[in-house]
């Protein structure tokens, strides 16, 4: 898949799950993101999620994108 192509596919898709590490299991929760044309992948968060709490002590995560409803 070219980056053409990758940017296209996420550019189609408003929806991920992000998945992060909690204290005592990974969590997972749906988001609304974005993508800038340097592939970056962007979703907004309040500072008193869980997701966001998890973030900011082990930055690792993963995405799921490719679906089209909740």
């Amino acid at each position: 898949m070219t980056r053409a192509e990758l940017y296209a596919f996420l550019r189609k898709h408003r929806l991920a799950v992000v998945r992060t590490i909690g204290a005592a299991s990974p969590q997972a929760a749906v988001v609304g993101i974005a993508v800038t044309e340097t592939l970056d992948i962007i979703f907004d968060t309040l500072a008193t999620s869980r997701k966001y709490a998890n973030l900011r002590t082990d930055p690792r995560g993963a995405l799921v994108i490719g679906w089209d409803a909740e």
